[in-house]
C-alpha cells in the first residue's frame, strides 16, 4: 500500500506540473476520488465502511486549503459540484447539493446498494447517518464469501483466512466474513464501533 501511495502521489504531481506548464492550472479544479473502498476482505464491493468510504480530495487555487470535512458526501453531490463550478444551471432532478465553495446542505443520511457483482447476485441495501449504519440483506443465505471468481483470484488473504478458520484460529470478528450465511440485518454504532464489529440489531437497548 505504501508503494502504491508513493507512486500515486508522484503521478498526481506530474499531472499538476503539466497543468502548470500549459498555463491552465488557475482555471482548474482537481477532484481526486476512488471508485471503491479498500481492496481487502469486507472492502471493495461490500457495504461495510471499508467498502464504501473512498478518498475525496478537492484542490484548486480558489478552494480553501487544509480544510477537512466530516459531512456525508456521495457521488450525486460531486456531480452537482462539477456543474456548479462550470457555471451550469443545476437541473431540478439532481438529488445531491454542491459541496465545493458553497454552504453544503449536509445530508442526514446517504444510501448505498450491492446488487449484481460479476456472477454473484445480491440484494443488499444500506442507509448511513453520522452515528448509525443500517444494512439489510435481501439474500442472507448467500454468504459474504460466496466463492466469487474475482475474490478467488485477487484476494490471497481470503485463502489464508479459510485455512485459519479450519484450524480454529480466527476470532469471532474475523470469522464473521466466512460465516455460512449473512445476518438479515446489521446495525452499527459508528461513533463507538467505527470498524463495524458489533452488530446491534438484536440489542434491546
Amino acid at each position: 500500500y505504501l508503494d502504491q501511495m508513493e507512486y500515486m502521489d508522484y503521478e498526481v504531481g506530474l499531472i499538476l506540473d503539466d497543468l502548470e506548464a500549459k498555463g491552465v492550472i488557475d482555471n482548474t479544479i482537481v477532484i481526486f476520488i476512488g471508485d471503491n473502498g479498500r481492496c481487502n476482505l469486507r472492502g471493495k464491493g461490500y457495504l461495510h465502511d471499508s467498502g464504501l468510504r473512498i478518498p475525496l480530495i478537492v484542490w484548486g487555487r480558489n478552494v480553501p486549503e487544509g480544510r477537512v470535512e466530516d459531512a456525508l458526501v456521495d457521488v450525486t453531490d460531486i456531480s452537482a459540484s462539477i456543474l456548479q463550478l462550470a457555471g451550469a444551471e443545476l437541473p431540478e432532478y439532481l438529488t445531491g447539493p454542491p459541496f465545493i465553495n458553497t454552504e453544503h446542505q449536509e445530508k442526514e443520511y446517504i444510501y448505498a446498494a450491492r446488487d449484481l457483482w460479476d456472477e454473484v447476485m445480491e440484494k443488499s441495501r444500506t442507509i448511513i447517518g453520522k452515528r448509525y449504519k443500517y444494512i439489510r440483506h435481501g439474500h442472507p443465505k448467500i454468504p459474504f464469501d460466496a466463492g466469487q471468481a474475482y475474490l478467488e483470484f485477487y484476494r490471497p488473504a481470503l485463502h489464508v483466512m479459510r485455512e485459519l478458520q479450519k484450524e480454529g484460529k480466527l476470532t469471532a470478528e474475523q470469522a464473521f466474513f466466512l460465516a455460512p450465511h449473512k445476518p438479515e440485518e446489521e446495525l452499527y454504532d459508528l461513533q463507538n464501533d467505527p470498524h463495524e464489529l458489533v452488530n446491534l440489531v438484536n440489542s434491546e437497548e
